[in-house]
């Protein structure tokens, strides 16, 4: 009788795959997570390990719903609105903070994923007027 081998990888065997960034971005990919682009600041190893290993939260590509939003609020209102969502439903997204933020229309995807009623779907919708900082 042959023994059944053991699927877990070693280190060493891991780290000849996995040899940067993009190699994890990829391997999530192909796991069928639904990520931020890969240029986006919430990109970065330690948040990949994590959605990898199940310790951080990301929806997968299957789950997503995508719906119209015009005009988008400020990237910061998405934000809020999304950690918002995740905290209702338990999900840790403790990745996304000020200096790590995905891109606009993962946020909308991922918004329109959870709460799909959210106002910023509906067609009367106006986003608030951008502040100018000074």
């Amino acid at each position: 009788m042959q023994q059944q081998q053991n699927k877990a990888m070693s280190s060493a065997q891991f780290s000849k795959h996995v040899t940067c960034v993009e190699d994890l971005y990829k391997m999530a990919q192909r796991n069928g997570y639904y990520l931020p682009k890969f240029k986006s600041s919430a990109v970065n190893e330690a948040m990949l390990i994590n959605v990898l290993k199940g310790t951080y939260w990301c929806p997968k590509d299957k789950d997503i719903r995508v719906k119209n939003c015009v005009t988008a609020p400020l990237k910061e209102t998405l934000v809020q609105q999304l950690r918002l969502n995740c905290e209702k439903k338990d999900y840790n997204v403790f990745w996304i903070d000020e200096m790590h933020q995905p891109d606009k229309k993962w946020l909308v995807d991922v918004i329109a994923t959870l709460d799909p009623d959210n106002a910023i779907f509906k067609k009367d919708y106006v986003a608030p007027p951008i502040r100018k900082r000074m």
